[in-house]
């Protein structure tokens, strides 16, 4: 008998979830409740559509931070941008004729440092995009910011907060600092900052008298932050409407152009052969969802073999600014590796072997992983 491995939420676990976002989701619009079963039954039925149903946006993959867990710091130069506007419409024009649902404006730079963000979550609003979200390391807000992406449509915002307690956050999350020669430093972000701009954001929306956006606070879980659920959740959960965690996915990278290292621990790196094996012994099967969900392209219009943010110098298969949405969600090249995925041979390509979230979800369906004690979200 054949196990699964690979659930349509991946990597999260849902905590908390606030009495208004629960009465919203049940008086959801069809159209909703549609995408949002359709999210579930892709994964579950191998069924890819004609289109990716969310789409992962790149706008920028600048940012002000450099986090202890994120490969940003070390990305090449070449890789640091912008996405242009006539691209980024291009891509919601023809994706929403596609199918296209939701988009998620992130890469891994942070979307604040946009000045025209309001515009571009607006304009998705405008075409027809059901769910529009961003992830936030939350440094930059203004009452100014929130009232500006309130009125633009914005549906989601997610505060990566990665830990209730100022010393572990502040050694996580480090912002970046220039010196009066221009020289960069690195310190630790303000904890007490971090709270404070996410309750402006709260107050503006109350303000507004309005339900959205739905406010998410979530943490990267590793070996030392484990221990301070129970406190993330009672330190965030009178100002979110949903509070999760996510198991660390970036152990390391290494390129022809850069070798970077996690400085965080997660327990499921350390085994990943013992991993694979037993997922070979016991028949467990990993299906990559995200080959059934989700597109994920850079800020100059890449899209590379899968929606893992890291694949960009594996392959990259096609480029908005020449191609479909449907040209490249089905090409030859990504069809043959969903049906790979299918035929639980998933380690015998090489990107996928090396990628981290196949050994998170086999952790999680043995109970190894952080986020397997937790109950899947309703989002993503």
């Amino acid at each position: 008998m054949t196990n699964r491995a690979g659930k349509a939420t991946y990597a999260y676990g849902l905590l908390f979830q606030s009495e208004a976002i629960k009465k919203w989701h049940l008086s959801a619009p069809d159209s909703f409740k549609q995408y949002r079963s359709s999210w579930y039954d892709r994964v579950d039925d191998c069924d890819y559509g004609a289109a990716p149903l969310n789409a992962n946006i790149e706008v920028t993959s600048r940012c002000n931070m450099a986090c202890t867990f994120c490969y940003n710091i070390k990305m090449p130069e070449d890789q640091i941008g912008d996405m242009d506007i006539s691209t980024y419409q291009k891509f919601i024009n023809d994706g929403v004729k596609e199918g296209l649902v939701a988009v998620n404006l992130n890469g891994l730079g942070e979307p604040t440092l946009r000045a025209d963000l309001p515009e571009m979550i607006a304009y998705a609003k405008e075409k027809g995009v059901l769910e529009v979200m961003f992830h936030t390391n939350g440094s930059i807000m203004s009452i100014e910011l929130a009232e500006k992406l309130i009125k633009a449509g914005l549906d989601k915002i997610i505060f990566s907060v990665d830990s209730p307690e100022k010393e572990s956050y502040e050694k996580m999350r480090l912002l970046k600092t220039y010196d009066a020669d221009s020289k960069l430093r690195i310190k630790p972000m303000d904890f007490d900052k971090i709270r404070q701009n996410v309750e402006t954001f709260f107050e503006v929306r109350k303000r507004a008298g309005s339900v959205k956006p739905f406010i998410r606070t979530t943490m990267v879980l590793t070996d030392e932050n484990e221990k301070y659920v129970p406190l993330f959740i009672e330190r965030w959960k009178d100002l979110a409407d949903e509070i999760s965690v996510q198991d660390m996915l970036s152990e390391s990278k290494i390129t022809e152009k850069v070798s970077w290292r996690n400085s965080n621990k997660s327990r499921v790196f350390a085994n990943k052969r013992q991993l694979l094996e037993q997922a070979l012994q016991k028949n467990i099967k990993y299906v990559c969802p995200l080959l059934y969900q989700s597109m994920y392209f850079y800020h100059n219009g890449d899209v590379a073999m899968c929606s893992y943010p890291q694949a960009r110098d594996i392959k990259i298969i096609g480029n908005i600014k020449s191609s479909t949405v449907a040209e490249i969600w089905k090409s030859s090249e990504i069809v043959d590796l969903r049906r790979l995925h299918e035929e639980g041979k998933w380690h015998e390509v090489e990107m996928c072997r090396n990628c981290d979230m196949p050994y998170v979800e086999i952790a999680s369906n043995l109970n190894m992983s952080h986020t397997s004690q937790f109950s899947e979200s309703n989002g993503h």
